[in-house]
């Protein structure tokens, strides 16, 4: 029986996290023979951390995208998916190398995570390629909020690999080595404004949560004062501009609008009626 396609991207997905617990596994080694303060201690946390939130959870996230566009007969082009799947697992392993720049400025890292970049880019052409015949046909079936919620996401992830990309400069790669609030900012735009979100837009398409436009909103504001906030941080430091006093304040308060609107949507989830007609 041929493997369906979401269940092909699951499978990568799994196989990565597997193989992003090598990371973990060598600390222990690495500890006992050469130090916490090696090189390789560090480069084995990244290693874990680059399989985790650019492999497992990013192919997880479009596997369970392309299990709706088949459960909706959208017919996906197989030619151009069997493209995207070999350059996005060739574009996955050259850009661990980005995380390795701190260690070495060598021209070779630089070469294999540009080249892991444009593939992963190339690979994303191919998997428009693969549903854009059909593509309307699912998205016309969708209410206006879950059209919203899809095009933020595409944009966030867009914009997540842009800054993936640009990482792989020689000036932008040495200011997110030494500024900690450029990684900071990078993962809290990926998890919060990518991952947690495309979990709410799947329980909320299939009917497992209720999630209205006051909540969604509430976690977007959240979500774009925070990214703000942490963006402006680490530019105060490399444009030497004067820090905004009780910064750290306002991003707590901005953080807290997170807590409110997931409250809401719980709450709003476990009273409000049941629906008939759950998608899955």
């Amino acid at each position: 029986m041929k493997l369906k396609k979401s269940f092909l991207l699951i499978k990568y997905a799994l196989l990565y996290m597997v193989i992003s617990s090598l990371g973990p596994w060598a600390l222990g080694a690495i500890m006992t023979t050469l130090g916490s303060e090696s090189v390789w201690y560090k480069l084995a946390i990244y290693f874990y951390l680059h399989f985790q939130y650019n492999a497992w959870f990013v192919l997880a996230a479009i596997g369970l995208m392309v299990f709706l566009l088949e459960r909706s007969k959208v017919k996906i082009e197989n030619r151009a998916f069997s493209k995207f799947i070999v350059l996005f697992n060739i574009g996955i392993v050259g850009t661990f190398f980005l995380s390795c720049l701190w260690a070495s400025s060598h021209w070779s890292l630089y070469l294999l995570s540009n080249l892991g970049s444009l593939t992963l880019w190339i690979g994303l052409y191919y998997l428009w390629n693969s549903i854009k015949s059909e593509f309307s046909t699912f998205y016309l079936t969708l209410s206006n909020q879950s059209r919203f919620i899809l095009q933020f996401l595409v944009l966030v992830f867009l914009l997540k690999l842009l800054m993936q990309t640009l990482s792989g400069i020689p000036y932008i790669a040495e200011i997110a080595t030494s500024n900690l609030d450029v990684v900071i900012g990078y993962l809290h735009w990926f998890f919060l404004g990518f991952i947690s979100l495309f979990l709410l837009f799947l329980a909320s398409y299939l009917q497992w949560i209720k999630l209205s436009n006051f909540n969604l909103g509430l976690y977007l504001l959240a979500f774009i004062l925070t990214e703000f906030l942490i963006f402006y941080r680490a530019t105060t430091v490399v444009l030497q501009w004067a820090f905004l006093p009780n910064l750290n304040l306002y991003l707590a308060v901005a953080s807290l609008l997170f807590s409110v609107s997931i409250i809401g949507i719980s709450l709003q989830s476990i009273f409000a009626p049941q629906s008939k007609t759950q998608r899955f």
